[in-house]
């Protein structure tokens, strides 16, 4: 079942907004994700480890829809591809950011420090490399969201 899941969402491409996983209201502990990726290869990772994970992950293909589940969904970790087609990566992430609290990653081809001080002064999490390395993605997710349980607790309301 789950090798039909994974080619059936791998021939979706960008022509759909693609949500998966099963948010069990009484399972608060499962990792929800929004993702803004352009490229199917590290869409497929995130599904793969997704699915490996049980993971509730939603990806966008326009800023509305992301909004709209930001919104509705609250995420603790936002992938936002560098290269996204909407807007200035810059001006995403700090909203995105600002909004809820989430840990926003940028997944990019550069990497080096002046991005890096990029990220962080938008209020980024991290910077991930192109392509996605589904190793590397679920350290990074793991420290994302202890972080995002420790900052949460912490929070004025």
């Amino acid at each position: 079942m789950w090798k039909a899941l994974r080619n059936f969402l791998g021939a979706l491409g960008e022509k759909v907004p693609l949500r998966f996983g099963n948010r069990d209201s009484k399972n608060s502990s499962m990792l929800t994700a929004l993702c803004l990726l352009t490229e199917p290869e590290d869409r497929k990772v995130v599904v793969d480890l997704g699915l490996a994970q049980r993971w509730e992950v939603f990806f966008a293909t326009r800023i509305e829809e992301a909004g709209r589940f930001l919104r509705e969904s609250g995420p603790q970790v936002i992938l936002l591809d560098r290269d996204f087609i909407e807007g200035d990566w810059r001006e995403t992430m700090t909203g995105f950011a600002k909004s809820r609290g989430a840990c926003v990653i940028l997944v990019s081809k550069v990497l080096d420090d002046y991005l890096w001080n990029e990220v962080v002064s938008c209020g980024g999490y991290e910077v991930l490399p192109k392509p996605l390395r589904q190793e590397e993605l679920a350290r990074t997710i793991r420290l994302a969201r202890s972080y995002w349980s420790s900052a949460s607790r912490y929070q004025i309301k």
